[in-house]
């Protein structure tokens, strides 16, 4: 969490009592433990996060949940560059994998097909992500609700391997509103050659 907090200009958090005070990072404002320790509960939404989604945040393993509302995680912030593949990595998360209203840019990791554990809550949305959505969002067939992918710039067509999971979303399915599907996604650059 350390990484999190210098890379996203922790100094100017709202909330942010305990951080880089305490020797246990479950004595940080809005990160919540199991008895052995690891972190399986952070809220940042609207805390001012500025900056890059640090690599390291893939290493919370044992994270379940980005709080008790899609308004919590890292909703709401400042947060620019990439989406880190590595949050593949977080295949316990069940609820508010909330990263929307931020200036995130690029595609979705396909790593993000991994978490096959969540079942409430893919928010992407209102950020600037672009390219195709990936096939691999359907393995996600734990999803019963909450589906945002809505207001970025993705085009290409919807995969069916996502769609086909629209009848199990019992409650909100926003992914092509505010996107270009239906249009032809650009040719990635081609690198020349140097001599």
């Amino acid at each position: 969490l350390s990484r999190l907090y210098t890379a996203t200009g922790g100094p100017s958090w709202y909330a942010k009592n305990g951080w880089m005070d305490s020797d246990s990072c479950c004595d940080f404002d809005w990160v919540t433990c199991n008895g052995a320790g690891d972190v399986v509960e952070l809220d940042l939404g609207d805390n001012n996060l500025q900056g890059q989604i640090p690599t390291q945040f893939g290493d919370l393993t044992s994270l379940k949940s980005g709080g008790t509302s899609s308004q919590g995680l890292f909703f709401g912030n400042l947060l620019t560059g990439t989406l880190p593949s590595e949050i593949g990595k977080l295949t316990q998360m069940k609820r508010h994998l909330a990263l929307w209203n931020n200036q995130l840019s690029g595609s979705i990791p396909t790593q993000f097909g991994q978490l096959t554990d969540l079942t409430y809550n893919l928010c992407l949305n209102s950020n600037m992500l672009s390219f195709s959505i990936p096939t691999q969002l359907g393995q996600l067939k734990k999803l019963t609700a909450g589906v945002y992918l809505n207001t970025n710039s993705f085009c290409g067509e919807v995969p069916t391997e996502l769609q086909a999971l629209s009848s199990s979303v019992t409650s909100t399915w926003e992914v092509t509103t505010g996107n270009s599907i239906g249009t032809a996604c650009p040719a990635p650059p081609t690198l020349t050659p140097t001599e």
